[in-house]
């Protein structure tokens, strides 16, 4: 996958928030003595847990391959952290966009390119500036995940309370009408 290319990054947020209101939409429609039986604060976590982004890091070694052309360099850096990241585009994205691609099955990002002078020099800094722009390019999407990382406790919070109270006026509901609650096998 090209870096930088894919999905603005907030529709890829707005896509995350979606999942996480459908999660626990459906721990209360699946689990709702669960839902009512934890403590909320303990819910929220594992909320968090389970949609809280982890910026990808750009790892060491860098490794060069042997060239398929040759005056072709082509770089492997290791990557850890949500692959998401490297493909979706900022708001606010910056005016040159680092070249390579990303690999999910290996976990690297590859860049090629053909120096018919063969430099080491002219490569390490070309090596060095993709690196520099990678890294500024994940700064800028890191200023829009950390705060969506920081509310996060709080929205499943919010959103545990709001299906709870939803749960909690169903079973007076039923226990109103004054025969015993048939449990659903779902």
């Amino acid at each position: 996958m090209p870096l930088f290319r894919d999905d603005t990054l907030k529709h890829w947020l707005e896509t995350l928030d979606e999942s996480l209101a459908e999660s626990i939409r459906r721990l209360a429609q699946f689990n709702e003595g669960d839902l009512l039986a934890r403590a909320p604060n303990d819910l929220a976590e594992e909320c968090v847990k389970a949609f809280a982004i982890e910026m990808p890091r750009l790892m060491t070694p860098i490794q060069v391959t042997s060239p398929a052309k040759p005056t072709e360099v082509t770089v492997r850096i290791p990557v850890e952290g949500e692959s998401a990241m490297l493909v979706c585009t900022p708001d606010r994205p910056l005016a040159h966009r680092p070249s390579g691609e990303y690999s999910d099955a290996g976990r690297h990002i590859t860049m090629t390119r053909d120096f018919p002078n063969m430099d080491p020099a002219e490569v390490r800094a070309w090596v060095d500036e993709q690196v520099a722009l990678i890294r500024k390019w994940l700064d800028r999407i890191a200023t829009q995940v950390g705060p969506w990382n920081e509310s996060l406790h709080a929205r499943a919070t919010e959103q545990i309370a709001t299906r709870r109270q939803e749960a909690e006026k169903r079973r007076e509901f039923v226990k109103g009408i004054g025969y015993p609650e048939a449990r659903d096998k779902r």
